[in-house]
């Protein structure tokens, strides 16, 4: 099972996806995905107003060797960090 994590960028509060009635994900044509809130629309495709996806403790994924050793930062849309 694939657990993911969302920060919000406003209040750094972090959730697991789908405890929230609000969580959707959109799949793109590319096949990359990203988070959406459906109540606010906001999401990851702008982190700026939005959320990050992040590891349980709030952490960048992008530093998880499995990321690097995959190659899956292009089909999951981080946002935020950088």
């Amino acid at each position: 099972m694939l657990k993911l994590w969302i920060r919000d960028n406003q209040t750094g509060h972090i959730h697991e996806y789908g405890t929230d009635s609000h969580d959707s994900l959109v799949l793109n044509d590319d096949g990359s995905i990203h988070y959406h809130n459906l109540q606010n629309g906001c999401g990851t495709m702008f982190p700026e107003e939005g959320y990050t996806f992040v590891h349980e403790d709030g952490t960048d994924p992008r530093e998880d060797p499995a990321i690097a050793k995959y190659g899956a930062e292009p089909f999951l849309d981080i946002g935020g960090f950088r």
